[in-house]
């Protein structure tokens, strides 16, 4: 069953495009939220009363959330799960980082 399954996966252009697309829009949709928070930056400065080296600093750390929590360590966890429990996982944590960002910008 698993022989079969990676044949055809290797053989098949059209599930290696769809795969490439899905991993596309992951990659996408990362860097969407990251530089979303250019667009809120004088909102925030505003509402929060934050200056611009705070908010500089707040995106230093949601970078270094993403290198080493999704990159290095993400990169560990794939290599002990799995790829299909990992992306189930990290697509879930990216959903819920997503959905608190929208919170936030709401109000």
């Amino acid at each position: 069953m698993t022989e079969t399954i990676k044949k055809t996966l290797k053989d098949s252009a059209a599930v290696r495009w769809v795969v490439l697309i899905l991993i596309s829009g992951l990659t996408f949709g990362t860097y969407w939220f990251q530089d979303f928070f250019s667009g809120i930056k004088p909102l925030m400065i505003t509402e929060m009363g934050i200056t611009s080296s705070q908010f500089g600093t707040l995106i230093q750390w949601t970078t270094w959330a993403n290198v080493f929590g999704m990159i290095i360590i993400g990169g560990i966890i794939l290599d002990k799960w799995g790829i299909k429990r990992t992306g189930i996982v990290f697509g879930l944590l990216a959903t819920v980082g997503a959905s608190l960002t929208a919170l936030g910008a709401a109000g």
